[in-house]
């Protein structure tokens, strides 16, 4: 692998991998478009032009298939007040193998949200196809590391306790994700991963390093005198 500039920009060009591409580049141009472009229309056209119809997104454990990840890009890009921005901290080719060449990319999404800001520290691992030149397959972690607004805890001194239903309800309701249902694990997670869950549209859950601990069990009762 080697370290590549965060604020590199690549011109969008034809859509799908061609012959001579650095497929680091194809999948430059891919970010560029698709997820931090101004417009929403030419994004969805971009996952048409860039992405197999068998593409699959495996992130974080749930998979989707293209139509899926259309109306979930749609989804979070309707929740955000301006287009992601993505930084690079490393990209890498393999050399082709079996008809596919993979890129893994290390990068950090960051998100404006009406609630606040929120970055995603991404590990992706995207195949592309020789032959057509197009993606079909990123299996995809994340690990959201929150921007508070001035004035707001950190998460090492937030107190500790649960996330109440109305609290979960509010979170819910700044990140415009009314249709994303809430569920009673969700009151022991961190405030910062209900942030993300939500403006994510449900597809970024917590890891189970950051989940708080259940409470520990009453202590028994006295013994009888």
């Amino acid at each position: 692998g080697f370290a590549v500039c965060p604020c590199h920009r690549v011109a969008a060009g034809p859509a799908r991998m061609q012959t001579n591409e650095d497929p680091v580049n194809f999948v430059r141009r891919v970010f560029s478009l698709v997820f931090e472009g101004e417009s929403l229309s030419k994004a969805v056209s971009g996952v048409r032009d860039f992405f197999s119809v068998d593409f699959v997104l495996d992130a974080d454990g749930r998979s989707l298939n293209r139509s899926d990840f259309e109306a979930t890009l749609l989804a979070q890009r309707s929740r955000v007040v301006a287009p992601p921005r993505i930084a690079f901290s490393r990209l890498c080719a393999s050399a082709p193998h079996d008809g596919r060449i993979t890129v893994t990319s290390v990068h950090t999404s960051h998100l404006r949200l009406r609630s606040g800001s929120v970055s995603q520290r991404v590990i992706a691992v995207l195949e592309i196809d020789v032959a057509s030149g197009l993606l079909v397959r990123c299996d995809e972690l994340t690990r959201m590391e929150p921007l508070l607004p001035p004035g707001r805890l950190t998460v090492s001194e937030q107190p500790p306790g649960r996330l109440t239903v109305s609290e979960l309800r509010r979170l819910r309701s700044d990140s415009g994700a009314n249709d994303v249902p809430i569920s009673p694990e969700m009151a022991c997670w961190p405030r910062e991963a209900a942030i993300a869950y939500f403006s994510s549209g449900g597809v970024v859950r917590p890891v189970q390093q950051m989940l708080a601990p259940p409470p520990p069990p009453p202590p028994p009762p006295p013994p009888p005198p």
